[in-house]
């Protein structure tokens, strides 16, 4: 606990003048969330370079060429059409680049340079590219507040406490005292010794289950849990540095346990729940908004090492004498019979979406990233084939797919959605399951690199800013603000129609897993992590069956690329 602590007070914060999401404090400049205590146990890491040094200089992320976004986009549809579907998408492409696109861009542009704040130093100055530090505000302290129509991100940097859901009650105790020091591992072990002694029940109406509703639904009650006089108790929920879930069920199904968990036991608009069974099973949660996935894996892989190489607290430790009864508090809230009803619905709401998604788990032991290193050839291109492969044995299909891939190098960039599939990954992926006896291993062999350079070219563009999708993301959104019919490109080519294959990795040696749910109804949600002689995979989906049978299949088609390259 007190390592999750240390995480979120560690290191200068100091915001950019001018932050897109507010911030309720008023003055956050220089403002320092470590410990005045010098001891290094208050601390995840020290740095010589402060957390936010880099952050004024860092280059803004560039608005691509429209010709360039174009020709991207055309070269991800060419794999996924027929020839007579992709003459089609060409003509649109080019129809929506002479015209409404050219303007919508043009006006992209202009609203970009009216942004102000743009400043730009070479990488070279230190042996490293510097990323943007702006999310790492967001990880404690941080909550997205539901409102009608768009919700609001709101970070207290003010709150000194924490939140702790049990039985779906909740409790509040500060863990950084008046002097802005922690407090000590011991005082911390006896106030949730006091938590797991209570007697409280579970209350009847769980107010955390309402962070699972609809948005606008979850607004309209939330103004009904203000005017009903819980204005005060919703600031303490929102304003707490993270939420810890102590969850007293054993689930049946601990795969279930990571997708959806003990939803009445969560405040889901927190940007971090950390949630621990009593079989010891620890988890956490993260809300989207404020960060991407390559943060939070950071911020829990500092957690993960520190607390495995620095314990504070140990089976045998004992709790400080401490008042705890009147340290936590057990926040109440009040209910009328609207609440109660939005509460009762909300319950059967997330029970009907608990039954329908599953989580299959598969660890490939045959090699993993020093393997592939060996033979030269991208670890993360190998597994974005072998997903291809396996998806095309199974449905004789190549289908639209996503890798997420991170733009933080830049000034608040957060990711870019790259198309890993590719003519080349095709011809590929039909080679070794359609055509094997049709070519030798030496042919097979050199696929897999040409697969490896075009998708290195991918990454790269994608990181850089070049990518395409976000692109057009943003031009379709300036177009839906404008009182005109959309433009074909936007409703015949499938590109917002989401993403059978929906993927995603993050360097993370200490995280063993990560699972989201699929994009579309009909697909999977694919993440992966690469250890140096393991590769370990979750798959959700909808359908049980054909999520074990995909697991089995991307199995199948690692071991027939590792053969080819050993």
């Amino acid at each position: 606990m007190a390592k999750l602590l240390s995480l979120c007070y560690t290191a200068p914060l100091r915001k950019p003048g001018k932050f897109l999401l507010r911030n309720a404090a008023p003055n956050v400049y220089g403002l320092n969330y470590g410990s005045k205590r010098s001891s290094s146990d208050d601390y995840l890491q020290r740095s010589l370079v402060p957390t936010m040094h880099y952050q004024k200089s860092l280059p803004r992320l560039p608005i691509p060429k429209l010709e360039d976004t174009m020709r991207r986009f055309l070269a991800a549809q060419r794999p996924l059409l027929s020839d007579v579907q992709f003459r089609r998408a060409e003509e649109i492409a080019q129809d929506f680049q002479n015209g409404v696109g050219r303007e919508l861009h043009k006006e992209l542009v202009t609203r970009d340079k009216l942004n102000n704040h743009t400043s730009y130093t070479s990488a070279h100055m230190v042996n490293a590219y510097p990323l943007d530090m702006s999310q790492f505000h967001r990880i404690s302290n941080s909550t997205r507040i539901p409102r009608r129509g768009r919700d609001e991100l709101v970070t207290h940097e003010e709150g000194r406490h924490i939140v702790v859901m049990r039985k779906g009650n909740m409790y509040v105790f500060d863990v950084v005292d008046r002097d802005g020091n922690l407090l000590k591992p011991a005082e911390i072990q006896a106030h949730l010794k006091y938590i797991l002694d209570d007697l409280t029940p579970a209350p009847a109406f769980p107010i955390g289950v309402l962070s699972t509703e609809n948005r606008d639904v979850w607004a309209h009650l939330r103004d009904k849990l203000v005017h009903c006089g819980n204005a005060d108790n919703l600031r303490t929920m929102e304003s707490a540095v993270f939420c810890l879930c102590l969850d007293d069920a054993v689930p049946e199904n601990q795969e279930n346990l990571r997708l959806m968990g003990n939803s009445c036991n969560r405040w889901l608009d927190k940007s971090f729940n950390f949630c621990i069974s009593t079989s010891g099973e620890f988890s956490a949660f993260s809300e989207h908004s404020w960060g991407d996935g390559l943060i939070g894996s950071l911020a829990l892989g500092g957690i993960h090492k520190d607390s495995t190489e620095r314990p504070q607290v140990h089976p045998a430790s004992a709790a400080a004498a401490v008042d705890s009864a009147a340290a936590v508090r057990l926040l109440k809230f009040n209910l009328d019979s609207e609440l109660k009803e939005g509460i009762k619905k909300a319950k059967d709401n997330i029970s009907l979406a608990e039954s329908q998604p599953g989580v299959e788990f598969m660890e490939f032991r045959k090699g993993g990233k020093e393997t592939l290193k060996k033979y030269k050839i991208s670890s993360d291109s190998m597994v974005q084939l072998a997903i291809q492969m396996g998806f095309l044995r199974l449905y004789g299909q190549t289908v639209p797919t996503s890798e997420s891939c991170s733009t933080a190098g830049f000034k608040h960039g957060r990711y870019e959605v790259m198309m890993p599939v590719s003519m080349y990954t095709k011809e590929c992926a039909h080679a070794f399951v359609c055509q094997r006896d049709q070519h030798t291993t030496q042919q097979l062999k050199a696929m897999l690199h040409q697969c490896s350079d075009h998708h290195r070219q991918l990454i790269r563009e994608a990181s850089s800013g070049q990518g395409f999708f976000c692109h057009l993301y943003c031009l379709y959104d300036l177009s839906t603000s404008k009182d005109q019919e959309l433009h074909s490109l936007f409703t015949d080519c499938g590109i917002l129609n989401g993403f059978t294959l929906s993927t995603s990795t993050v360097p993370a040696p200490s995280l063993k897993t990560s699972v989201f749910a699929p994009d579309v109804p009909e697909g999977f949600g694919v993440f992966y992590t690469f250890h140096d002689n393991t590769i370990f995979f979750s798959l959700s989906s909808f359908l049980p069956r054909s999520r074990q049978e995909l697991s089995q299949s991307i199995f199948k088609s690692l071991e027939d690329i590792f053969t080819v390259l050993e």
